[in-house]
């Protein structure tokens, strides 16, 4: 499963001195994302998943480098499960039973310096 992982740009160096991210929360394409947007196909559905991602990235930011950073991970299905979110407040959140090793993150997506201001 594509799950979105929020972090920040002090918490992405931390990934890579570790090899690791640890995320108890993150973002995937889940049945409640898929009911509540059922017109939306496979892209659309992945692209609401990364903005909740990216929106929880901002929440994240505090002194330093203010620059969303989302990563994109294919986990087994078995280590991400339903967040028990109530319904309608965020559709796409699932809870991660540990962290998430290097290796199984896929991409980077990371706001461009100029997006700091």
């Amino acid at each position: 499963m594509r799950v979105y992982l929020p972090t920040t740009m002090a918490g992405l160096r931390a990934a890579l001195a570790d090899g690791g991210v640890d995320a108890p929360t993150g973002y995937a394409v889940t049945p409640a994302l898929r009911e509540w947007y059922v017109e939306g196909d496979l892209e659309e559905l992945e692209y609401a998943a990364t903005s909740a991602a990216a929106r929880a990235s901002l929440r994240m930011l505090g002194d330093g480098a203010p620059r969303r950073v989302v990563l994109a991970a294919e986990l087994p299905d078995g280590r991400v499960h339903p967040s028990g979110t109530p319904p309608g407040e965020d559709r796409a959140a699932v809870r991660l039973d540990g962290p998430v090793d290097l290796s199984l993150v896929e991409s980077a997506l990371v706001d461009d310096p100029d997006a700091a201001d």
